[in-house]
């Protein structure tokens, strides 16, 4: 579950990518490593491990990444290995890319669909959310088969709900209240 400490790591290295003008650099390595995460799940398992020394994750994560990702990304993913945090680590990398791009000026659109958007959906998604806000706009799609159809965005505070589940809620609250 994510709390208070994985914002804690990622406004720590945005503080420091802001120092060195590392911020795009740092972000893709940041992605870079979720990327191996996912697709390596030993690898995570390996450094979640209580009874492996500390020592031994800190020397695999030198050999998986020393060369390819910036040294402060590797003593990031070292801290969390050393706090027992290593699983919050897609949560630090959401928030330091939250931190990145509101430094940028985009904001991030939370979009559901029951189906993946297609190219062109995706398109016009961020063409109209772009003039509404008034800013350039990245989407977090996530895939949620109970809204049926639709689309529901929330960008910062603000929620668009265009979803059929919505809409079907409403027609059968508005059909009891009738009764």
């Amino acid at each position: 579950m994510r709390d208070i400490a994985s914002l804690k790591y990622a406004y720590a290295l945005y503080e420091v990518a802001l120092k060195e003008d590392k911020l795009d650099e740092y972000l893709e390595d940041l992605k870079g490593v979720l990327e191996v995460f996912k697709t390596s799940y030993d690898l995570l398992e390996f450094l979640k491990h209580p009874e492996i020394p500390f020592q031994n994750k800190t020397s695999l994560i030198s050999n998986v990444f020393r060369g390819r990702i910036n040294e402060e990304i590797i003593k990031l993913l070292n801290l969390l290995v050393k706090h027992d945090r290593i699983e919050d680590f897609r949560h630090v990398y959401k928030d330091y890319r939250k931190l990145a791009l509101e430094h940028k000026g985009i904001k991030i659109a939370l979009v559901k669909t029951a189906v993946e958007l297609t190219d062109e959906e995706r398109r016009l998604l961020i063409e109209k959310l772009s003039k509404r806000y008034g800013s350039e706009i990245e989407l977090d799609e996530v895939i949620d088969k109970e809204i049926i159809g639709g689309v529901w965005v929330r960008v910062k505070d603000e929620v668009l709900d265009g979803t059929l589940k919505t809409k079907l809620d409403m027609m059968k609250k508005a059909s009891l209240t009738e009764r």
